[in-house]
């Protein structure tokens, strides 16, 4: 069963209408250490949704929705509150373990290809080329869950006209 991490701008009008806008691919998919560190903010407050730096500590909210990616089109929206600064520090952590094991996978890719100049056979030669291969395959595959969260958060566009009055980062965990 998958768990996905969702980002999305949560808009309070001058009048007072909540509504959710959908900020495109700004989700991240998967069960690891990552992901479950960031599922424990929401598992801890028995929520699905926390709002970023709302001044209230647990809320309801009606909202409306801008698009059709939810099931409905209105609804109560029961969230707690977290830290910017919460969020931030795990992803920092995480994205630090990610940099050493990448740094330590090119080594070992670095040492792959060192074996292979020095192997006396063909054979020996054809598999350090598969385990290159593979190697490579892992680097370019690998996801850096933490990374792309904390610029997903960077980079959501806060801008917004005169009508409305606040804007938060809405994060929802769909699992």
């Amino acid at each position: 069963m998958g768990r996905e991490l969702i980002i999305n701008r949560l808009d309070i009008k001058k009048d007072g209408t909540v509504i959710i806008r959908e900020s495109g691919d700004r989700y991240i998919c998967g069960r690891n250490d990552f992901t479950n560190a960031i599922s424990i903010l929401f598992y801890n407050e028995k929520v699905s949704y926390l709002v970023i730096d709302y001044p209230k500590k647990k809320d309801k909210l009606h909202v409306k929705c801008e698009d059709s990616g939810w099931d409905e089109k209105e609804f109560d929206l029961e969230f707690a509150t977290v830290d910017k600064s919460t969020i931030d520090y795990i992803c920092s952590e995480y994205i630090q373990k990610d940099n050493i094991e990448l740094e330590r996978e090119h080594a070992m890719l670095n040492d792959a290809y060192e074996a292979r100049r020095n192997t006396r056979t063909v054979k020996d030669f054809s598999e350090f080329s598969e385990l290159i291969d593979e190697l490579q395959e892992h680097i370019d595959s690998y996801c850096e869950h933490a990374k792309l969260y904390a610029d997903y958060i960077r980079t959501l566009n806060m801008a917004h006209d005169g009508k409305i009055e606040e804007t938060y980062i809405l994060l929802t965990l769909s699992e």
